[in-house]
């Protein structure tokens, strides 16, 4: 599971700490911190969310393979590969196959929940 948790930089920099201190374990495969939920829309647009479904179904052999399943355009879907990668939501592969260097992707976790600190 991911979590994305909207908070302020201070109450993030103090969950963190008290957790620290409290030697308490990260039970969540990743947690990705956003200071807005605007910040958070901007992440998991409806196009990203769509690939992230796709992916987990579908398990497209390349980038290219990816691109022509959801009709989009190729440098479109490189660059919201390498942000959901970027924030750990996707990992990427590559590989040869032949002489061309190819890129396989997966999802990392299987749910996305979101949490607001108040």
């Amino acid at each position: 599971m991911v979590k994305i948790v909207i908070a302020d930089k201070a109450a993030i920099r103090e969950q963190t700490i008290r957790a620290v201190e409290r030697g308490i374990a990260q039970k969540e495969d990743k947690i990705i911190y956003v200071d807005s939920l605007e910040a958070a829309r901007r992440l998991l647009t409806p196009q990203r969310l769509r690939m992230l479904g796709i992916i987990k179904r579908e398990k497209p052999a390349s980038l290219y393979a990816l691109a022509k399943i959801m009709g989009k355009d190729f440098r479109a879907i490189y660059r919201d590969v390498g942000i959901l990668s970027g924030v750990g939501l996707i990992q990427k592969e590559d590989y040869l196959e032949g002489k061309r260097e190819k890129t396989r992707v997966g999802v990392r976790a299987k749910e996305i929940r979101l949490s607001v600190s108040i």
